[in-house]
């Protein structure tokens, strides 16, 4: 009786322990804890992408927590999120859903500029999807059909750029282009060759010339400086001629002058004209009177 009883108590501390092992063993695999002290942060996507529960958490490449909760709401879908104890987030830290590995698997990454302010955990806050392979093909199906028209249409181009060449001979003209330029490029050298004496010499006279040059100006900078001098005195004397024959001219043209008068005062202009006509009457009288008797003068001096 007593070794049934021992029995029954060895099979249930068996079955106690390993409900307990299987209990720890998926609380293990799936993140889970009935105590914990451990932050939430309630985060907010439009399309998840295939994420679930018990998927990492990263902050800025390091594994810190794993995905709690995933359910849909109103504007898109919430994923909370444990993380580990004393971890801090800042204001303008993102988030968002990426690739784990070529396999499929999905993670949240968050990057955190560990500056600013203290981010507020029991706020929403909105993260967005990176995109994976399957999101890259569906894009890449979706242009598909522009892609092989692309694609036919540079055949096309490279067809009708081949038909043209061989047709009118252009290959021939390039390659004989090549050849000219070629031979130019030969003979300039060969020119260059044979007179590398006497352009090194050139150059070298070319460098004593402009050493002469500074030589002489630094040895006559008081002159040249003195003759630019003169020569800015000279230009100002002749802008101020300049200014006076401008300013005579305006008086002339003003009729502020006697000039102007007599250019442009039509009073003055008729009694000179009156003046001379009284001459020209008074030589046709003494011309007439040479052609007869002479002058006569009547005049009483006493």
């Amino acid at each position: 009786m007593k070794t049934d009883r021992r029995t029954e108590v060895r099979v249930g501390a068996t079955l106690l322990v390993g409900l307990v092992l299987i209990l720890w063993i998926l609380g293990w695999a799936k993140n889970f804890t009935l105590f914990s002290d451990q932050p939430e942060l309630k985060l907010l996507f439009d399309n998840v992408s295939g994420l679930e529960v018990g998927d990492r958490v990263t902050v800025n490449g390091v594994t810190r927590g794993f995905v709690e909760q995933i359910r849909n709401e109103g504007e898109g879908v919430r994923v909370n999120c444990l993380l580990e104890e004393n971890i801090t987030l800042h204001k303008d830290a993102v988030f968002r859903i990426s690739m784990l590995d070529l396999m499929g698997g999905k993670k949240v990454e968050i990057f955190d500029s560990r500056e600013g302010e203290t981010l507020d955990l029991d706020n929403i806050h909105r993260g967005h999807f990176a995109g994976d392979i399957a999101s890259v093909m569906s894009s890449l199906h979706a242009v598909e059909t522009d892609l092989v028209d692309v694609i036919k249409e540079v055949r096309y181009s490279l067809e009708t750029i081949n038909n043209f060449t061989r047709e009118s001979g252009v290959l021939g003209k390039v390659e004989k282009s090549i050849d000219n330029f070629n031979s130019v490029a030969n003979d300039i050298k060969k020119v260059i060759s044979e007179n590398r004496g006497e352009i090194n010499s050139l150059l070298k006279s070319g460098n004593e010339l402009s050493g002469k040059i500074v030589t002489l100006i630094d040895e006559n900078r008081a002159g040249i400086e003195k003759s630019v001098t003169g020569v800015q005195d000279v230009i100002k004397k002749l802008d101020k001629a300049l200014t006076d024959v401008n300013s005579l001219l305006n008086e002339t043209s003003e009729s502020r002058n006697n000039l102007g008068k007599a250019l442009y005062d039509q009073k003055f202009l008729d009694e000179f004209e009156k003046t001379i006509s009284n001459v020209n009457t008074l030589l046709d009288m003494l011309q007439e009177q040479l052609k007869d008797d002479g002058i006569k003068v009547d005049a009483s001096i006493f």
